[in-house]
């Protein structure tokens, strides 16, 4: 096929220098489960492109990656799942050059949980119907990479921050604050159904099962905990739930 993959770039969290004298190089910091994009390009080799052949894009290949660890003679050693894959990848276009896709790495594991051994990840352009590699092999690995598990923990390093990490950092905070909210709702949802004898359970008050009556402390707190819940989910007053989990408001003076 006479094509090369080549990296073009390497947007960690932050670098390190790593060795002594000479053999320095620069270590890439990730932070678990944040993303790490290699951007990749699929080049023609010049003997190739002075013969005026065909030659593959990206539209035609499939692209796969193996986590691998960063070994002193180049060996090609896996990391082996344990509980979970060690490393999640998506494979984006570049908007600005065709001839680049990025590959958006996300690592599962901590080089403090690997005996502080460093990784690389190998990103191969695969046939897309069979999975198999073309001949001859077209593959790229990446530098060495640190995986850590805070921020905090990057010290003496370019600590110039991509904005995809900001925005990554802010995008879980979020959701994790929506899993929490999402939970509340639920539980109050479910306090509700078992202490309600009317058909709707949205329209207060209760009623006490014993007696019939309602019990003003009992909706009191009830619609003080709900309104609460509704307004941090974003939940506009007055409107109800429907069956495939959307929104939609209330009828005005609806019970």
């Amino acid at each position: 096929h006479d094509m090369v993959l080549r990296i073009v770039e390497e947007n960690a969290y932050a670098t390190e220098k790593g060795g002594t004298g000479s053999m320095q190089r620069d270590i890439y910091v990730v932070i678990k489960n944040l993303p790490f994009i290699v951007t990749v390009a699929l080049d023609v080799t010049r003997s190739s492109a002075e013969k005026g052949k065909m030659h593959l894009g990206f539209q035609d290949v499939a692209i796969s990656t193996v986590l691998l660890y960063d070994t002193d003679d180049g060996a090609e050693k896996i990391v082996e799942a344990a509980k979970a894959e060690p490393m999640n990848f998506k494979r984006t276009n570049n908007k600005n050059n065709a001839n680049h896709v990025n590959v958006e790495c996300r690592l599962n594991v901590l080089t403090s949980q690997h005996e502080k051994s460093f990784f690389r990840v190998k990103v191969r352009a695969i046939h897309p119907l069979t999975g198999s590699d073309f001949t001859p092999p077209l593959f790229v690995i990446s530098g060495p990479i640190k995986v850590i598990s805070k921020s905090e923990q990057v010290k003496g390093s370019d600590k110039k921050r991509p904005l995809h990490h900001v925005l990554a950092e802010h995008i879980n905070r979020i959701e994790t604050r929506q899993r929490e909210q999402e939970e509340l709702i639920r539980k109050l949802l479910a306090q509700q159904k078992r202490a309600r004898v009317g058909p709707s359970p949205f329209s207060p008050p209760i009623q006490r099962m014993n007696s019939g009556l309602p019990d003003p402390g009992e909706a009191a707190l009830f619609q003080q905990q709900y309104a609460a819940a509704q307004l941090q989910a974003g939940i506009v007053p007055g409107s109800q739930h429907t069956g495939n989990g959307t929104v939609t408001p209330g009828a005005a003076g609806s019970g």
